[in-house]
């Protein structure tokens, strides 16, 4: 009687058959063997990732490293725990009869800013996480899709946050969701950002803002778009709120926090991605600039992003 195959046995004897690659692997495949376009915004701040020996060869933390060089976050210089106060006063004064903009809460430690002001007022002590804390409008329940970045002067952001409130009044269907205000003693591209229904909106506002002559820094946030030269304006694509997985410690957000992702954590993410597997795989690929923006080519195609696009046509 012949004996009969269990299926254990059958599948012994059934030839190898290779897993299907991935979205990421076929990303790669593509990108190290076909023509690599970049943008041009993109490709200057690679550049100058690249040529940072101690980022490429230090891979601990190198997203958040990386998403600090995006921000040009760092603390200002000569700023007190005094001057932060009466940044806050003065800007109370001017919200406080706006209904949206005087209930603006602080991202990290849930206050309100009119709590804050209730404190600085009593000269109480504030929690040591609001002196690198976000200020966060929210202006409507509208999902956003462009972000506006302005890079405003510190001493004129009071004066820019009233224009903010007549540019409000004069365009009753402005179509911004909210707005996140930088804390006053960090130093950052994207001091002020808007978040916009959508690119009409976003460009309509930058378009006012522009008129604005002696409110902004020159600097943008890396890998956004430049709106006028010489002026610190930009956009950039807004992504879908996931949470980070950035550290926390190295850019003072209290442990905890619930952090959206964000234009540039994607971008510092799927850039330190591509560093690590530059550095396994450059013998085999080479050891080179254009080696390296192959990789970051392959993490952005396979999280779904074009690298040779602007941010507002993603």
């Amino acid at each position: 009687m012949p004996k009969v195959k269990s299926e254990a046995s059958k599948n012994r004897d059934a030839p190898y058959k290779k897993p299907a690659p991935s979205s990421e692997e076929l990303a790669l495949k593509e990108a190290l063997h076909t023509p690599c376009d970049m943008d041009e915004e993109l490709e200057l701040f690679l550049k100058y990732i690249f040529e940072r020996e101690d980022l490429m060869s230090q891979p601990e933390n190198l997203d958040t490293k990386i998403y600090a060089i995006y921000s040009q976050a760092s603390n200002r210089k000569g700023m007190k725990i005094s001057d932060f106060k009466r940044f806050y006063l003065d800007l109370w004064r001017l919200l406080r009869s706006d209904p949206q903009m005087s209930s603006a809460i602080f991202q990290y430690t849930d206050l309100k800013l009119s709590d804050v002001i209730s404190t600085i007022e009593a000269k109480r002590k504030l929690p040591i996480e609001i002196y690198s804390d976000f200020l966060y409008f929210h202006l409507g329940v509208l999902s956003p899709q462009y972000r506006v970045y302005a890079n405003a002067c510190l001493d004129r952001t009071t004066e820019f946050i009233a224009w903010v409130l007549q540019y409000k009044q004069q365009h009753p269907n402005h179509q911004i969701c909210g707005i996140k205000l930088a804390s006053p003693l960090l130093k950052r591209a994207d001091s002020i950002v808007f978040f916009c229904v959508n690119r009409d909106a976003a460009m309509q506002l930058t378009q006012a803002m522009t008129h604005l002559i002696g409110v902004f820094e020159k600097s943008i946030p890396a890998m956004t778009t430049r709106i006028q030269d010489g002026v610190g304006i930009s956009i950039g694509a807004e992504p879908d709120q996931i949470r980070t997985g950035l550290a926390a410690n190295e850019l003072e957000i209290p442990v905890g926090a619930a952090v959206c992702q964000s234009f540039g954590t994607i971008r510092a993410q799927l850039i330190k991605g591509a560093a690590l597997n530059y550095n396994e795989n450059k013998q085999q690929y080479g050891e080179s600039f254009d080696s390296f923006k192959r990789f970051v080519v392959a993490a952005f195609r396979g999280y779904g992003l074009d690298p040779s696009k602007k941010p507002q046509n993603e």
